[in-house]
């Protein structure tokens, strides 16, 4: 992501409509990765193989690269993709998001799975197939410019992608783009683009993106206001911001999470010595906690969360770039038992 000198605030949270400050809880995390070289990585996907194993793949800008770690123990599994603008490779991917296509077949009904890989530097989005990296399609150049993040959502029964565009005209900041899947081939069309251009609603420096489908959401992060503005699915602004005064250095990132009854946005608060996760309550915005991992990481670019049980993870997994380097991966429960989370 963009970087920005800033200078960090000893305020570690502001609870909404409180001055109080809170200590940030402390996860233990369930594995560091081993075994990829540096490569500047940036942007995280979990995805459920056909074996049902579960596998988290790492956009390496530097690398130009994917790299393949597996989700149960943190072992690194090889690459995928290599320099070059030809289908399989890849120049500074950046945001990675798992794409689903359902297949209507009531015993398989997550469908397929594929990964869209924001390239900046070849101003194009590609689908890949997790099992075997070959590209399912390519498409996004006539339309981007300096793309960044990337978000899937199934909307009126269609796949779809939101990508954020950078060094553009706000209301250039989000595309929409639909999916369509034929045999191995993935076709996108463009739907509209989207982003205010001034008020309370306007973007400065959105990259990364969430889709609220049951709140038909967008959330975006803007790291020149350090918050984290919300519009709706047709892109009109809703008059609702949040992290506002809670996020120190950069709104970097946000997953979406149920545990508990309840569903929460976690944001990350992207510092250069320490990375924070701020813990909103899904619906209305309220804050709740704030928590960080044991050991100590810092400088997280690419989160993501696998909300189901599997290996070693019985509730589901959230995972974290340290330092554009490793992936540390924690047990929800974990976090949710730090924060306090309780049944709504």
């Amino acid at each position: 992501m963009i970087r920005r000198s800033y200078v960090v605030s000893m305020i570690v949270a502001l609870g909404i409509g409180s001055a109080s400050a809170t200590e940030p809880a402390r996860v233990t995390r369930a594995w560091a990765s081993d075994g990829q070289a540096y490569a500047n990585t940036d942007s995280l996907a979990a995805v459920t193989m056909a074996d049902g194993k579960v596998r988290v793949y790492a956009t390496s800008k530097d690398g130009h690269r994917l790299d393949i770690i597996d989700a149960a123990t943190g072992k690194h599994l090889g690459t995928w993709g290599k320099p070059g603008t030809a289908p399989g490779e890849l120049r500074y991917p950046n945001g990675i998001a798992t794409v689903i296509f359902e297949s209507g077949d009531s015993a398989k009904p997550r469908g397929r799975a594929a990964l869209a890989v924001v390239e900046r530097d070849n101003r194009r989005v590609q689908l890949i197939w997790p099992d075997s990296g070959a590209s399912a399609g390519i498409f996004g150049s006539e339309h981007l410019n300096r793309p960044y993040g990337v978000a899937f959502a199934t909307v009126a029964g269609r796949p779809t992608l939101f990508v954020t565009d950078t060094q553009v005209a706000p209301e250039k900041t989000v595309h929409v783009f639909e999916l369509a899947l034929r045999d191995q081939e993935v076709t996108a069309r463009h739907v509209r683009s989207f982003g205010d251009a001034t008020g309370p609603g306007a973007l400065q420096e959105a990259e990364s993106v969430l889709v609220d489908e049951a709140n038909r959401r967008v959330l975006l992060c803007d790291e020149a206001a350090r918050n984290v503005k919300v519009y709706d699915l047709t892109g009109r602004f809703t008059g609702r911001t949040f992290g506002d005064g809670i996020v120190v250095g950069d709104p970097e990132g946000l997953v979406l999470v149920e545990q508990r009854g309840r569903r929460c946005v976690i944001l990350t608060d992207q510092r250069k010595d320490l990375s924070v996760w701020h813990v909103f309550d899904a619906d209305d915005y309220q804050y709740l906690r704030s928590w960080t991992g044991e050991p100590r990481i810092a400088n997280t670019d690419g989160i993501a969360v696998y909300p189901r049980g599997f290996e070693n993870f019985p509730n589901g997994a959230f995972f974290a770039v340290d330092d554009d380097f490793e992936v540390h991966a924690y047990r929800l429960e974990d976090i949710f038992d730090a924060v306090a989370l309780t049944t709504r």
